[in-house]
């Protein structure tokens, strides 16, 4: 699967997830044939794990697109917030209306889900991003109500590898886990960036500095995406900045009304320190 063609000189490594410049890879067309297979066998809580800046965010916007029919997927990029905050947002998402003040957030989540059910719409996938972070009241309210909607809901953790599965199983619930393993070796490294390039319409110059950087920037990044990007942005970013002229230096000038000051108190102007 190829990326789609972006305008004509747009970031191609921008720092947001964007699923159309998704560059398939075994490793990751594998986590995301796990993820589809898990969901038809019906799984309520699963786990993505990997290293930060593997790409595990942006597999999460090209899943939703692979089971937009089957599920709908709530993205949840913020992984700090309180139970109650958690509530409000993905109420928000859902385009039902909640006070900010109001006093009972979840059980108008909780209505929304019962109403969504008995009306016939496909069941709603939390994609909780960074959820080795969440606060661990928000992870216990979260899985309270996939064990309360167990076939209205399922719920997508993106953990790292260190993760362990207690508070899931404390919960009373089983979790399909699914890794996303090491990084991209020096052949994958050039044909992703390739296509990151293609993506974005490159400009010349920027295409022809990063091919000219390929085993630099493959050695600096190891192979991790995220990494990746950021040390073609820094590639890219040096490239552009223009050499700086150092001042030439200018002859001390003294003011003209120097022979008016008392002795000793001459100020001498030129450029300013």
């Amino acid at each position: 699967m190829a990326t789609r063609p972006s305008r004509a000189g747009s970031d191609p490594f921008p720092p947001t997830a964007d699923p159309a410049a998704y560059v398939p890879r075994t490793a990751t067309e594998s986590v995301l044939v796990q993820l589809e297979m898990a969901v038809d066998d019906g799984a309520r809580v699963m786990l993505l794990a990997g290293a930060p800046g593997s790409g595990r965010t942006l597999l999460l916007h090209v899943l939703a697109g692979r089971l937009d029919g089957r599920l709908a997927s709530l993205h949840v990029p913020y992984s700090k917030f309180t139970p109650r905050d958690l509530c409000q947002w993905l109420l928000a998402s859902l385009g039902e209306p909640c006070e900010t003040g109001s006093e009972h957030p979840e059980l108008a989540l909780r209505a929304r889900i019962s109403r969504d059910a008995c009306d016939g719409f496909p069941p709603k996938l939390l994609m909780l991003d960074d959820a080795g972070w969440m606060p661990p009241k928000t992870l216990e309210r979260v899985l309270e109500l996939q064990a309360d909607y167990p076939d209205a809901l399922r719920t997508l953790l993106v953990v790292p590898e260190s993760y362990g599965v207690a508070p899931i199983e404390r919960a009373g619930l089983a979790c399909e886990r699914v890794s996303l393993e090491g990084g991209m070796d020096a052949g994958e490294t050039q044909r992703y960036l390739r296509a990151r390039l293609d993506h974005g319409a490159a400009e010349p110059g920027h295409r022809a500095r990063v091919e000219q950087a390929l085993d630099q920037l493959y050695r600096q990044s190891d192979g991790n995406p995220g990494r990746l990007h950021a040390a073609v942005s820094v590639l890219l970013l040096r490239d552009s900045i223009p050499p700086r002229i150092p001042n030439r230096p200018s002859e001390p000038r003294f003011s003209a009304d120097l022979a008016d000051r008392p002795a000793g108190s001459e100020i001498l102007q030129g450029d300013p320190p």
